[in-house]
């Protein structure tokens, strides 16, 4: 199973972290506006996604870390765009 992260800052980067220590998942692909953010998590294994349509047609399931609604509406209407394969969508509010 691939797993996403979009928004790895300050709390998506333990999020990630955290699922990557586990080694439960066959790979974890990260995507952030800011690029130092993901070349941490891809520091510590990390798979960097190079756009919101391509984590969404890799991945099985994608956690959503970011801060405002907005946010969360813009990267779920750009998701469900890419036609993703994953059928639901975890979202966890600052």
């Amino acid at each position: 199973m691939n797993v996403g992260f979009v928004g790895v800052g300050a709390m998506g980067n333990h999020m990630a972290t955290h699922v990557l220590n586990s080694q439960r998942f066959k790979n974890v692909y990260v995507y952030d506006l800011s690029k130092n953010a993901v070349k941490d998590l891809v520091k510590k294994g990390a798979k960097a996604s190079r756009s919101l349509k391509h984590l969404g047609g890799i991945c099985d399931v994608i956690i959503i870390m970011v801060g405002y609604d907005d946010q969360v509406r813009q990267v779920v209407t750009d998701l469900a765009k890419s036609n993703p394969k994953n059928s639901g969508v975890l979202v966890i509010r600052r």
